[in-house]
C-alpha cells in the first residue's frame, strides 16, 4: 500500500485460541521503529511515522502452549508530507432555511488538499438514521428522493491520503410541501430563490427570485457537469421580487441546475426538463 497516512492501523485476522500477540513495524533496512507484546485485539494503532518512508510489519500469536511463527511480513510507504485537510465550511442551502426541493443541491468551500468529500444527510442531528452518504470529489452533491415538509442535517468531512478531517458543523433544511412559485405581494423580507413552476417543464419555465436590498445578480443555469447553459440575469438589481422566463428550447431532456448568487446570497436549486 502506498500514499499511507503518518498514523494508521494496523489489522490482522483473529487466530484460534491466541491470548495475545506480538506487533513489529521496521523500516526496510531492518532497523525496528515497533516491537509491541501481550497486544490482546487483532488491530495495533501506530503513529508517527516518517514522511514518504516505506515500512514493512509482521505479527505473531502466543498462547499457553507457546508462539506461532511470524506471518508473512507486508510492506506500507507513507504519503510524501501531506496533512490532513482542513474541515469544510458549509455555503448552501442555508443553515435552517425552509422551502427546499426534493432534489436538493449541496454546496461547500473548496477545500485546499482535498482529494474527495463525503456528504452525509440524516433526519436527526445525531445522523442516527442516514437518508444520503456519498463520496465526491467535487464541492457539491445533488441529494434526489428526499420528502417534502421534511427536516433534514447535513454535513461534510474532507479527505485526502493523510485521512479525514473532522465534520463540519451541521446545517439544516426543510423541504417544500407544494412545488410551485409562492405569489405573495409586498416587499421582501429575506432574500430568496423559488423552485421553478412548472416543474418538470417543456419547454419554458418561469424562476422567480427574491432581493432584500440594491445588489448585484447573477442568475445562471448549468447542465448536470456544471457546464454554464445560460445567464438569465447578470446585472444590478433594487429590493423586490422579480421573475424570468427560462426556454429551453434547444436542450435536451435531464436535470438542470439553475444558481442565484448575490453579494450576501447564494442559492442553487433543480429542475427537470421533460419532452
Amino acid at each position: 500500500a502506498t500514499n499511507q497516512p503518518n498514523a494508521l492501523q494496523l489489522d490482522w485476522n483473529d487466530v484460534t485460541n491466541a491470548t495475545s500477540y506480538r506487533v513489529q513495524v521496521m523500516l526496510m533496512n531492518g532497523t525496528i521503529v515497533v516491537d509491541w507484546t501481550n497486544v490482546t485485539s487483532s488491530t495495533f494503532g501506530i503513529a508517527s511515522l516518517q514522511n514518504n518512508t516505506q515500512y514493512q510489519w509482521r505479527v505473531n500469536a502466543t498462547n499457553s502452549a507457546g508462539t506461532s511463527d511470524w506471518s508473512s511480513t507486508w510492506t506500507f510507504t507513507t504519503a510524501s508530507g501531506i496533512t490532513i485537510p482542513a474541515v469544510p465550511t458549509l455555503v448552501s442551502p442555508a443553515n435552517n432555511s425552509t422551502g427546499a426541493e426534493l432534489s436538493q443541491m449541496l454546496d461547500w468551500n473548496e477545500v485546499n488538499g482535498a482529494t474527495s468529500y463525503d456528504v452525509q444527510i440524516g433526519t436527526s442531528s445525531s445522523f442516527s438514521n442516514v437518508v444520503f452518504s456519498v463520496n465526491t470529489q467535487t464541492s457539491n452533491a445533488i441529494a434526489q428522493n428526499l420528502q417534502h415538509m421534511q427536516t433534514y442535517y447535513w454535513r461534510v468531512r474532507a479527505l485526502n491520503a493523510a485521512g479525514n478531517s473532522e465534520w463540519s458543523s451541521i446545517w439544516n433544511f426543510m423541504t417544500s410541501g407544494i412545488t410551485g412559485i409562492d405569489e405573495k405581494d409586498g416587499v421582501p423580507t429575506e432574500y430568496k430563490l423559488f423552485q421553478n413552476y412548472p416543474n418538470p417543464f417543456n419547454p419554458t419555465t418561469s424562476i422567480k427570485y427574491s432581493v432584500l436590498s440594491s445588489t448585484y445578480v447573477n442568475l445562471i443555469v448549468y447542465d448536470m457537469l456544471g457546464r454554464e447553459v445560460v445567464t438569465l440575469v447578470n446585472e444590478e438589481k433594487y429590493p423586490g421580487t422579480y421573475t424570468v422566463t427560462f426556454d429551453a428550447s434547444g436542450l435536451s431532456s435531464g436535470i438542470y441546475l439553475y444558481r442565484l448568487t448575490t453579494e450576501n446570497y447564494i442559492e442553487t436549486k433543480s429542475m427537470i426538463l421533460q419532452k
